[in-house]
């Protein structure tokens, strides 16, 4: 599993499964609460390290690039 295919999954459960809930479900029951009240959190964590793991590969290509053909 890739770290883009992780963050689409969180995305999926965090944002698009929680919409189908409806408002009175999701404050009646601890359970449902806890689980999407976690997984905010871990989605923002991997899209920031996506992010960051983006930006690394750029570099790192960007300069590679200039290293070799320059």
């Amino acid at each position: 599993m890739t770290e883009r295919t992780t963050l689409f999954d969180l995305k999926l459960l965090a944002q698009d499964f929680y919409r189908l809930f409806p408002q009175h479900v999701l404050t009646s029951g601890r359970a449902l609460s806890e689980l999407f009240n976690t997984l905010k959190p871990l989605y923002d964590f991997h899209r920031s390290l996506l992010n960051d793991l983006d930006t690394k590969l750029t570099n790192w290509y960007n300069a590679f690039i200039i290293e070799n053909f320059h």
